[in-house]
């Protein structure tokens, strides 16, 4: 069978794919600005990097970073196992939605942080919605998805959140650098991030 004939049959797999692709776009797309946000908080006085020689980083804001990196996945990896067995027993779709609304919202807020520690607390409650989201979702997907068909489904589920990651770091690039040239660097990060996290509530 055709996959576009899957497609029309079933739209739970296809749905889920272009999900993976937004929200995973709205997260990358913000990896090539992360850490200067985060030393924009803790140095406010220091310039953007387009008006610096060099780019460095004090010790304080490495530490930062570091931990904003690894709270994500230090929170997802144990929680993928408990909202596993959840799923089993509330329902799938229910969990993805929750983990949706509450991974957007909390996404938001990090327009609002006032410091490093705010943004490193709210990337490990993304990392707990992740764990709502990401497993669940692999999961109905195989149940929506025909035997012959799973591989193939699984095989674009991955290639989605790929696509995202290849596209959205220079994406972020491109609108940072856009934002500075209109409105100066000292704003550019203000704006662009709750302006790209508007894009995931779209779908």
């Amino acid at each position: 069978m055709k996959l576009r004939d899957l497609i029309v049959r079933n739209k739970t797999p296809a749905i889920l794919i272009l999900i993976a692709l937004v929200v995973q776009l709205g997260f990358s797309i913000l990896s090539p600005i992360i850490q200067y946000y985060i030393e924009a908080l803790e140095n406010p006085l220091t310039p953007p990097p387009e008006y610096r020689e060099k780019v460095l980083f004090t010790a304080d804001v490495i530490w930062y970073i570091a931990f904003n990196t690894a709270a994500f996945m230090f929170l997802r990896a144990p929680f993928s196992t408990f909202f596993g067995r959840l799923s089993d027993k509330i329902g799938r779709k229910k969990l993805i939605i929750a983990g949706l609304v509450i991974y957007v919202l909390i996404g938001l807020s990090l327009g609002l942080a006032s410091s490093a520690w705010q943004i490193i607390v709210i990337r490990g409650v993304q990392g707990i919605c992740s764990a709502m989201v990401w497993p669940v979702a692999e999961a109905l997907l195989m149940e929506n998805a025909p035997i012959e068909a799973r591989t193939r489904m699984m095989t674009l589920y991955v290639m989605s959140l790929n696509i995202a990651n290849l596209v959205g770091p220079g994406l972020g690039g491109l609108l940072y650098n856009m934002f500075f040239n209109i409105i100066g660097g000292e704003y550019a990060i203000d704006i662009l991030r709750p302006t790209v996290l508007s894009i995931v509530p779209l779908f």
